[in-house]
């Protein structure tokens, strides 16, 4: 009775001790992965700044404030050079209020037909 008590008390013991180490190395897992997604994030956010701050395209978006018929033509081609650049699908250029104004890349073909609308 002694032995089945002694085994069952260092069998929860090292139960509880392999749950926490493994508890340990799901949390580890967990942050790295939390960082990668932020470091990311941060890129996606720095080259959508970079491509948004060219001169041309910056220029042309302004244009396009006073005069919605301003042709957004170099600003497409620096959008387009930045995706290939940075290695993106395609990318879309939305205002404010959320309506295209540029799309680039061939997985944007979906917004095309609603910028045509425009």
């Amino acid at each position: 009775m002694a032995l089945a008590a002694l085994g069952y008390g260092h069998y929860g013991t090292e139960s509880r001790q392999i749950r926490r180490e493994r508890y340990q190395a799901i949390a580890a897992i967990g942050t790295l992965k939390a960082d990668q997604v932020q470091l990311w994030r941060q890129a996606c956010l720095d080259h959508a700044a970079a491509l948004s701050c060219a001169p041309s395209v910056s220029r042309q978006l302004a244009d396009l404030a006073i005069n919605p018929k301003t042709d957004l033509s170099a600003a497409q081609t620096v959008i387009e050079t930045g995706i290939r650049s940075f290695g993106y699908a395609g990318t879309v250029v939305l205002t404010s209020a959320g309506e295209g104004l540029l799309a680039a890349g061939p997985r944007t073909h979906w917004t095309l037909a609603a910028m045509d609308a425009r």
